[in-house]
């Protein structure tokens, strides 16, 4: 949409689609950034099988398509923008830093799927993108990411057979990194993303460029304490690495769990951590029924993008 016709939509719709492993999320918004945001429909539903694992299957699209059609909502009879959001461990992500840039996309897509393909146990079709995120001294910095073919294939399926146009398709923690990235970007930090099925952990330097990304499955619901040591011994990592490296500020993003993840990281650092809601750019969020971790990615993506 074009900046002269978002101007004449002060009250203008978005929506934000969290497609996670078992679990549908989408958020009908109206407003605009300035402003404040207003949930016009929020709604959720679990599927009976388990995504993004595996090999795809025509039941799966099926079974996806019919949960997104069913939520779907106004996007079927409006020109809405919608943005959808995988889990983080669906893509292979990675921070190169590099001597030379390569000039054309083609190129850099090359070098992305050879970088990737490493960590790739099977033979796998990847599809590959990459996002050059400036320089540290004379070395280019690229965020480098790759999902499965057979599951980008089947999502794009899915949401053309729901009536739905995704105007972008990115990871959970892109979402909160860009919604707050003017407060975050200010000094050196760390972000942990933690969805209901996965959770992503970020670290940037105080140029705001982001120097590591990891991400993983969660294997159980009474695991916070573990990914808490996780991000922990790779905060220590990544600080002990280099004598140039450094965490000034620590965030934490997600749902009802968030405040508890927030609580046990605040043990383990120096520094107190801070919970970020998406919640608190809506004003209707008083009058909106409790949230899942799902639902604050959805909200984050309608207001992010």
């Amino acid at each position: 949409m074009s900046a002269l016709l978002r101007s004449r939509s002060l009250q203008r719709c978005v929506a934000g689609i969290v497609i996670g492993r078992e679990r549908v999320a989408v958020a009908h918004l109206r407003g605009n950034g300035s402003t404040g945001w207003t949930a016009s429909s929020l709604a959720e539903r679990t599927l009976g099988t388990l995504l993004f694992c595996a090999h795809t299957t025509p039941e799966t699209e099926s079974e996806l398509a019919a949960a997104l059609g069913a939520l779907a909502g106004e996007l079927r009879t409006r020109h809405a923008p919608a943005h959808v959001v995988l889990p983080d461990p669906v893509f292979r992500s990675a921070v190169l830093e590099l001597e030379q840039l390569p000039k054309s996309r083609e190129l850099q897509a090359q070098l992305v799927e050879f970088r990737l393909r490493r960590s790739v146990a099977r033979p796998v079709e990847l599809c590959c993108d990459s996002q050059p995120l400036g320089r540290i001294g004379e070395r280019h910095v690229l965020l480098a990411m790759a999902i499965e073919r057979s599951w980008r294939d089947l999502v794009s399926a899915a949401l053309a057979h729901a009536g739905i146009v995704a105007w972008t398709v990115t990871s959970a923690a892109t979402q909160p990194f860009n919604l707050f990235h003017d407060s975050l970007a200010r000094e050196s930090g760390a972000l942990v993303s933690l969805a209901g099925d996965s959770w992503a952990l970020w670290l940037w330097g105080r140029d705001g460029i982001v120097r590591h990304v990891r991400s993983h499955w969660r294997q159980t619901g009474d695991d916070l304490v573990l990914i808490a040591g996780e991000v922990s011994r790779a905060i220590v990592a990544y600080v002990d690495a280099d004598p140039g490296n450094a965490i000034a500020s620590l965030s934490v993003f997600g749902g009802s769990e968030a405040q508890e993840l927030a609580a046990i990281l605040d043990q383990r650092s120096s520094q107190p951590c801070t919970r970020l809601s998406a919640e608190a750019f809506l004003a209707n969020a008083d009058a909106l029924p409790a949230r899942s971790e799902a639902m604050s990615y959805a909200l984050a993506a309608a207001m992010s993008t």
